[in-house]
């Protein structure tokens, strides 16, 4: 927007929009009727995998936080993956509880987003979906690790960034030029970031947007 700034062009909208045709709608409509969900239950959405895996937070740091919104808020958790995900699921599964419900390879990227679009919150590593989540005004937590938070982050409306400013070599990683592996070799902004603070940071997000469900 700002280089069309050169050309007279001011505006500075920048909401997003996705489409979703009828049959995506119909589809996700069933898989949330299999899974037994209410339009009452507050869902809250997740996504561990990333396309860059220097982005990836763990299978075990989402567990625990997955097990504490349970415990806490009683939220129906969802948590979305494609085939490829599929080993990291599964060792998602064996260490979380059994009200979490895992689908992967179901929907086509062209068809997720009518399933994000029924979520209440959406907690992600920094990638596709999480931006898919905000396009659809879906209130996101944005797990960041090594990327410029002044970057690409969905920061519009209706998101919270988690991640560790004290490091000297923080942040390392931008859309003009992105990194796949650590330099450090120890992955340190991802470990600082404890199930325990993305907890505090869901809370003041669920604070700000409390969810309104129509009975």
């Amino acid at each position: 927007m700002d280089l069309l700034k050169f050309i007279k062009i001011n505006d500075d909208h920048l909401t997003k929009e996705v489409f979703i045709d009828d049959s995506a709608i119909k589809k996700s409509a069933e898989f949330l009727s299999r899974q037994r969900i209410a339009p009452s239950d507050v869902v809250v959405g997740l996504c561990l995998s990333a396309g860059n895996k220097i982005k990836e937070w763990g299978e075990l740091n989402f567990a625990k936080l997955a097990d504490e919104i349970n415990r806490q808020y009683g939220f129906k958790i969802i948590v979305i993956g494609n085939l490829s995900d599929e080993l990291l699921l599964k060792r998602f599964k064996q260490l979380t509880g059994e009200g979490v419900i895992i689908t992967y390879g179901e929907f086509s990227l062209k068809e997720v987003p009518a399933l994000i679009k029924r979520f209440n919150y959406f907690i992600s590593s920094d990638t596709g979906p999480l931006y898919i989540a905000n396009a659809l005004g879906v209130p996101v937590l944005d797990i960041l690790g090594p990327c410029n938070s002044l970057d690409q982050p969905p920061i519009y409306e209706r998101c919270r960034v988690v991640h560790v400013k004290d490091l000297e070599c923080w942040p390392c990683s931008s859309v003009i030029k992105t990194i796949t592996n650590c330099r450090s070799g120890d992955l340190r902004c991802l470990k600082r970031i404890s199930p325990e603070l993305v907890l505090r940071s869901f809370g003041e997000l669920v604070e700000e947007y409390k969810i309104n469900i129509l009975l």
